[in-house]
């Protein structure tokens, strides 16, 4: 079994994060409240990730080219 954990108290860390793990993404606007905190865990070919944000996340993910890239508000 796999495991990967992540805490954030930055948007730009959690950005960053969020982009390597997942698809490059921007985080737009400035809550008060910015903590961020990730686990995933992976057997076999299951992989389970839990993401636990301090603030409201939405995701519009689109398609450019063979990538995927996203924009989180």
């Amino acid at each position: 079994m796999q495991t990967l954990s992540f805490h954030s108290q930055g948007l730009q860390e959690t950005q960053a994060f969020l982009s390597s793990a997942y698809a490059p993404m921007k985080i737009g606007g400035w809550p008060s409240e910015t903590g961020a905190s990730i686990s995933r865990r992976q057997v076999d070919g299951l992989m389970i990730d839990k993401l636990d944000f301090d603030y409201t996340m939405a995701t519009e993910m689109r398609r450019t080219g063979a990538r995927w890239v996203g924009h989180c508000c």
